[in-house]
């Protein structure tokens, strides 16, 4: 699951857009070659802006990766990957 941080669109996959990386990074006068990359965007409005959701282990609700606390090593962990609230909520971390 993925979510536009412009439009704030869910969606299972992304689109791509094909770009020229020199030109796109102002690199073209230093590097001669050009290569097409694809990069993911939002199927709804087209922001590159998008990052990847991760369900939380506990309450079942879709988070930024990088919001979920990894609870291996906490005190009463080891029970997956918990959104903040969760770890608020339980004895996990305390």
């Amino acid at each position: 699951m993925w979510e536009c941080k412009d439009c704030y669109t869910q969606f299972e996959k992304p689109d791509f857009e094909e770009i020229d990386f020199e030109e796109e990074f102002k690199l073209k006068n230093i590097f001669p070659r050009r290569d097409l990359v694809k990069i993911p965007i939002c199927p709804d409005c087209k922001s590159r802006d998008i990052e990847k959701l991760k369900e939380c282990d506990r309450c079942g609700e879709w988070n930024f990766e990088d919001d979920l606390i990894d609870t291996e090593g906490l005190t009463g962990g080891g029970v997956g990957y918990y959104c903040p609230q969760c770890i608020k909520d339980c004895e996990v971390g305390m």
